[in-house]
């Protein structure tokens, strides 16, 4: 009887470790280059915790400088992920993911643009190219006071530098385990129901 209920558990148990085997955290490298003379950043990267769906780090190196925007890209602007739709489906952080993995060709690609002046405050964005250099921001950071009068924009790609890309459906091997727990559970609860009553 112990052994029954014992063994009814592992379907479970199994289940519970696929949605754990679910769970990864991805890396990328983003890639810029520009339109002009400006100053291109020389690095960037982020890494998103699919399980949480959120931005663990997002930083970029501009002029000697790193930015961290893990902040800003948790909470992007809706209307500047507009240009994107329908590819755009999440909302929130997912929907920044989106924007800079599967999502990062519409909208005619992503942009970067940089913008200060001497002894003035900048902004670092991010924005779809049929937006506009002066469209609504997927995301923006303040720089504080950027000393270089040069502006600059161009475009931005990623390429995943580590971690399994999150799937967009179960993969095989959960759906595998899953269907073998369901027959089990199916298997143990037709055996119960066959057995005849002791008299």
């Amino acid at each position: 009887m112990q052994f029954r209920h014992a063994m009814g558990a592992i379907p479970i148990l199994l289940t519970i470790g696929a949605i754990s085997a679910m769970a990864s955290t991805v890396s990328y490298t983003l890639d810029f280059t520009a339109y002009s003379s400006g100053l291109t950043p020389s690095s960037g990267s982020f890494v998103y915790n699919t399980t949480t769906d959120e931005f663990t780090s997002f930083v970029v190196d501009w002029d000697g400088a790193v930015y961290n925007m893990t902040t800003e890209a948790n909470a992007p602007a809706s209307a500047g992920l507009a240009p994107g739709d329908p590819c755009i489906t999440a909302s929130g952080a997912a929907a920044t993911f989106q924007a800079f993995t599967t999502c990062d060709s519409a909208g005619g690609g992503l942009e970067w643009n940089a913008l200060g002046n001497s002894g003035v405050e900048g902004l670092f964005e991010f924005f779809y190219k049929n937006a506009g250099g002066f469209g609504v921001p997927i995301f923006s950071l303040d720089t504080g006071d950027y000393v270089d009068p040069t502006a600059a924009v161009g475009l931005v790609s990623s390429t995943l530098s580590s971690g399994p890309p999150p799937p967009t459906v179960p993969e095989p091997s959960t759906m595998g385990v899953s269907a073998l727990g369901c027959a089990f559970l199916f298997f143990l609860r037709s055996r119960r129901s066959t057995r005849k009553p002791i008299a």
